[in-house]
C-alpha cells in the first residue's frame, strides 16, 4: 500500500504521516527532504522553482515504483500532473488523502501567537489555497477535515479509510 498526503503549510502531512507509517509498519517519506537531498541539501528559495519541481518530478517517479510508503507529499505536488499521474500509473494499493485545514488552524499551528507573523502567513496561505486547492481537491481519493481533531483522531480516520 502507498499513501500520498498532501495539503497546505501545516496541514499535518508529516505528523500523521509518521503515525500512519508506525501504525501500518511502513516507511514515512518526506517528499520535501528528498527534493532537498537530491538536490545537494538546498532549501527551496534557494533554487528556481523550476529546479525544484524538475526534481520533485524524478522523485515522484521514483517513489511511484516503491511499496509499503506513507508519503508527506510537497505542498505543490498538484502543481504538475506528472506526479500524481506515476503515482496512479506505477503504485499498488495507492490512497491519494488532501488533509485539510482552515486557515484559522493553520495559523495557529504556524504562527501561533505571533501576530506580525500571523498577518504575512495569513496572505501567503490565502494565495496558496487559491491556487491549490481546486488542484487538491480534484487529485485526491478522499479529503480529511482536520480542524479540532488531534493528529493521532487524523490517522485513525485516514486508517479506516485505507482499511475499507
Amino acid at each position: 500500500m502507498t499513501i500520498v498526503l498532501f495539503g497546505l503549510l501545516g496541514s499535518g502531512k508529516s505528523t500523521i504521516g509518521k503515525l500512519i507509517a508506525h501504525d501500518l509498519h511502513h516507511t514515512f517519506v518526506e517528499m520535501d527532504y528528498l527534493i532537498s537531498h537530491s538536490l545537494g541539501d538546498v532549501r527551496p528559495q534557494d533554487v528556481s522553482d523550476a529546479v525544484w519541481k524538475e526534481c520533485q518530478v524524478e522523485v515522484s517517479k521514483d517513489l511511484s515504483v516503491q511499496r509499503d510508503l506513507v508519503i508527506a507529499g510537497s505542498g505543490n505536488i498538484v502543481e504538475n500532473d506528472l506526479n500524481i499521474l506515476y503515482f496512479r500509473d506505477h503504485a499498488e494499493d495507492l490512497h491519494i488523502i488532501y488533509i485539510d485545514a482552515t486557515t484559522e488552524t493553520l495559523l495557529a499551528r504556524n504562527a501561533g501567537n505571533d501576530a506580525e507573523k500571523s498577518r504575512a502567513l495569513r496572505t501567503h496561505l490565502e494565495e496558496l489555497r487559491k491556487k491549490r486547492e481546486g488542484l487538491y481537491r480534484f487529485f485526491a481519493d478522499t479529503v480529511i477535515e482536520t480542524d479540532n481533531k488531534t493528529p493521532r483522531q487524523i490517522a485513525n480516520e485516514i486508517l479506516s479509510y485505507v482499511r475499507q
